[in-house]
């Protein structure tokens, strides 16, 4: 009886070793799968109608989803070709970057929903992106922060410069940084309408580097101790 018992507490052990393997590689399979599942998906303005909602201005062929990141540069997000957000529209991404040339994004309502890190906005050097907001809301519901004038350190001192305007409209972030530490870029803020919903989860709002904002009727929420 001892040996039978020792021969199936081995058996068991065996079995124990081939299911750890068998995860171990469902693991490996899996977690690739969810990475690439993830597009960066640029904006390129074809259709000639500035609308954010029409698949035939972007790269791919398709309006970037919630797992997917929205490229906007110029010259083909540039101020008259760039990218309008209006009422009726329903929108998801898990990131917003501009890192290229002077794009302009406008947003006059609808709704945005920021899945994933948030918005690098004016990402590198000689960048000089801006976003005018005039109504609708945009909610970062992931790790949510909102990026202005950030670059790599290796890149000339402000070098990059991200301007966020609000006439109207209301935004939510867990985060916002204006200029970053170091080499980083510049910041500028326009609260002219609206609301802007800073959390602390991502640091709260942080403003260095020779960035800026300005409050005039708009209205600065900032929550928890900041």
């Amino acid at each position: 009886s001892n040996r039978r018992g020792l021969k199936l507490f081995k058996g068991f052990l065996a079995l124990n070793r081939v299911a750890s393997v068998i995860c171990c590689i469902a693991v490996l399979v899996i977690g690739p799968v969810a990475e690439i599942s993830a597009a960066r998906i640029t904006w390129t303005g074809e259709a000639g109608d500035n609308v954010w909602d029409n698949e035939e201005n972007w790269s791919s062929g398709s309006v970037p989803g919630r797992n997917d990141i929205a490229i906007l540069n110029g010259p083909d997000a540039g101020s008259r070709k760039g990218p309008i957000i209006a009422d009726g529209d329903n929108l998801k991404v898990k990131e917003l970057i501009a890192d290229e040339g002077r794009p302009l994004v406008t947003m006059t309502g609808g709704k945005l929903e920021v899945t994933g890190f948030g918005a690098r906005w004016a990402d590198a050097s000689g960048a000089n992106a801006s976003f005018k907001m005039s109504g609708g809301e945009i909610d970062f519901t992931g790790t949510g922060i909102l990026n202005l004038g950030w670059q790599s350190r290796v890149d000339p001192v402000r070098s990059s410069r991200g301007m966020w305007e609000m006439t109207g409209g209301e935004v939510t972030v867990k985060g916002l940084e204006a200029g970053v530490s170091g080499n980083g870029g510049i910041g500028m803020i326009d609260l002219h309408g609206g609301t802007l919903n800073v959390g602390i989860s991502r640091g709260g709002l942080t403003i260095r580097n020779r960035s800026k904002m300005d409050i005039t009727e708009g209205k600065l929420v900032l929550t928890g101790d900041q």
